[in-house]
């Protein structure tokens, strides 16, 4: 959500390996999702379930790993360009086929896949969770500093 922000991977060696790298940013983007999550929670708008669409549904890994950051079950659609349902949906409508979007939606969007945490995953996620705010925090500073 800082539209200032510069990307950084920190503990890189010479024998981390491309895996490691590739994983790194699947949680990276996964906590930041985890940061408007927390954000929602303490506005007190509960957050009991993710639906994920679009490319990032199709990555097992990926779902793997916010099911388990989030401790919350993951839900795909089984179309995962959900843009062009959404107007197929709305053009239903404006043809009668159904009476209304939600008509519509119940008839035409259908569940795909169910992605549930591995809560032994989730704990030790938390606590990283807790490292990667105190730590964007400092990252974020150095970076204002170098431009």
């Amino acid at each position: 959500m800082d539209d200032q922000a510069k990307g950084t991977i920190l503990g890189l060696s010479l024998s981390t390996t491309r895996e490691e790298i590739y994983q790194a940013l699947l949680e990276g983007s996964s906590y930041e999702c985890m940061l408007i999550v927390e954000a929602l929670e303490h506005a007190r708008i509960p957050v009991n379930h993710l639906v994920v669409n679009g490319g990032g549904s199709k990555s097992d890994p990926w779902l793997s790993i916010k099911a388990d950051m989030f401790g919350k079950p993951v839900y795909t659609v089984d179309c995962q360009d959900t843009g062009a349902l959404g107007g197929a949906i709305i053009a239903a409508v404006a043809n009668e086929r159904f009476a209304s979007i939600a008509e519509a939606a119940q008839n035409m969007v259908k569940p795909g896949k169910t992605i549930e945490p591995n809560m032994n995953n989730h704990r030790i996620y938390r606590e990283r969770f807790e490292r990667y705010k105190n730590l964007y925090a400092q990252v974020k500073e150095i970076n204002h500093l170098l431009h």
